[in-house]
């Protein structure tokens, strides 16, 4: 759940990640693409960041529920996984144990909400 208590992600069938409109109660989007076990949403509750079954990382764009980024993380599927408020640090924990931190560098344009 987002920290504003607006929005929140679900696990659908097959691992899809689901964004809710909490207030509202209804589905806003299926974040397609994914097929995860888990998800963190980023303190300012625009991003979020699924850890894959497939080893990979990917970060979304809650609101409008596109996939930025992929990662190839890991060689086992992603247990854990922690993003920073600004969504500028990821940290992620695979099943053989290994655990990476990542410096995310955007080379994304965003939309101006003005």
């Amino acid at each position: 759940m987002t920290g504003d208590g607006g929005l929140a992600t679900t696990l659908g069938p097959r691992g899809a990640l689901r964004v809710w409109d909490v207030p509202g109660g209804r589905l806003l989007h299926t974040l397609s693409g994914s097929s995860t076990s888990l998800a963190r949403c980023a303190g300012d509750d625009r991003f979020a960041l699924s850890g894959e079954d497939d080893g990979t990382l990917r970060m979304w764009d809650v609101p409008s529920g596109r996939r930025l980024l992929t990662v190839d993380a890991h060689t086992t599927p992603v247990q854990r996984v922690r993003l920073s408020a600004g969504a500028t640090v990821a940290v992620s924990q695979a099943r053989d144990g290994t655990m990476r931190a990542w410096d995310i560098d955007w080379d994304y344009e965003f939309a101006d909400d003005t």
